[in-house]
């Protein structure tokens, strides 16, 4: 893929960085990959052609067009599709979306559409990937989004030792020698993968190898981190044997089913806050009070591409308005934005986390927009 200096990282920091701007910025979703799209045949300069007709139409400066233009164009077909920020003929942001599938999306707007990265990153959670067996292991972390960030091969301390039988009154010794060389590689490979977890803030472990290695490996976890993680046995083993893109598969599957607990654990814990004395508020205009006052701790927003809904801002983190009228607004420079992308805009300048849910959800908060706050 001939795409130039594509950024890494889609953390906080680097999403707020983009998220604090006022000014219109094109926000560019499109995927590389012929095999997942609609209508295959048409190839990515024809597809590009669409956006470029779309930003052009919502009043996209040349110089910003001709910025993401010259970034993406040439590619090839390819796997991982991206994620383009740009404004005043700058790229503010580009975002490997590896195995992205959703439709080609453009906005030119402030603030910020931030919503489907936001989204994207939420299926891709943060991971630490250990293939092991008795003499050591594999260690790969992946960051929120899918990024690889490292990769290392763990040999244990002590030689593989095979438990045979060899026979005679020598035979408890051999099997002792071996689980106590399994033992300690396990507890070598157990060490590097709980500073990985530590590092990454993964509480997504998954663990891939024969039956003995793995229960070893677990045995071998502080007990702090056992507590703290989801820990998912994966099938396969570390020997190489052709099955890359069946494990890759795997681990895509066990991510988003790790991210969709999540999400129903938040949901379960929002609806226990709901009552009067609780931490939960719901509804457009509670919500955005709550943003206003800096108290949402996480925001819980519906991705409804349909919704069309405005809020207000000001250049402040948490100036953030449901009317342009409101005597709060007097004398602030204020611009009109999409209700969802200021809420998400408001949340992450104000450290706050986002959820984002399906449209449809069940337990959803009402209007599309909740949260829990940072206190009662």
């Amino acid at each position: 893929m001939a795409v130039n200096a594509v950024a890494v990282g889609m953390g906080d920091d680097v999403l707020r960085r983009v998220a604090r701007r006022t000014e219109p910025i094109a926000s560019v979703y499109i995927g590389l990959d012929p095999a997942t799209r609609s209508e295959p045949e048409l190839d990515l300069p024809l597809r590009w052609q669409a956006v470029i007709e779309r930003l052009t139409h919502e009043s996209a400066d040349p110089a910003t067009v001709a910025r993401l233009t010259w970034h993406l164009v040439p590619a090839t077909p390819s796997s991982v599709g991206l994620g383009l920020f740009a404004s005043s003929g700058n790229l503010l942001l580009a975002v490997p979306l590896r195995g992205f599938t959703g439709p080609d999306m453009a906005r030119f707007a402030a603030p910020a559409h931030l919503l489907p990265l936001l989204a994207f990153r939420q299926n891709h959670p943060a991971h630490v990937l250990a293939v092991t067996d008795r003499t050591g292991a594999e260690i790969v972390t992946s960051l929120d989004g899918g990024i690889v960030s490292h990769s290392v091969v763990v040999q244990g301390p002590d030689d593989e030792i095979e438990r045979n039988a060899p026979g005679g009154w020598s035979q408890p010794r051999y099997q002792r020698r071996a689980e106590d060389s399994w033992r300690h590689n396990a507890a070598r490979v157990a060490t590097v993968a709980a500073r990985a977890l530590g590092a990454s803030g993964a509480t997504l472990l998954l663990v891939i190898g024969d039956v003995r290695a793995v229960q070893l490996l677990e045995d071998q976890l502080p007990l702090a981190v056992r507590r703290a993680v989801t820990i998912r046995h994966l099938p396969g083993g570390r020997s190489p044997d052709g099955s890359r893109p069946e494990r890759d598969a795997l681990i895509a599957r066990a991510a988003r089913e790790h991210s969709a607990r999540e999400t129903s654990l938040l949901l379960d814990r929002f609806a226990e806050e709901s009552g009067p004395a609780g931490r939960a508020v719901q509804g457009a205009a509670a919500t955005l009070a709550a943003l206003a006052t800096g108290q949402v701790a996480t925001l819980l927003v519906t991705a409804d591409q349909a919704d069309d809904r405005l809020a207000w801002f000001g250049p402040g983190a948490a100036q953030v308005y449901g009317r342009p009228d409101e005597p709060a607004a007097a004398g602030v420079p204020i611009r009109p934005g999409r209700l969802a992308d200021v809420a998400v805009r408001v949340a992450l300048c104000t450290d706050a986390t986002v959820r984002v849910l399906a449209p449809g959800m069940p337990a959803a908060p009402a209007e599309g927009l909740g949260a829990l706050t940072r206190f009662g």
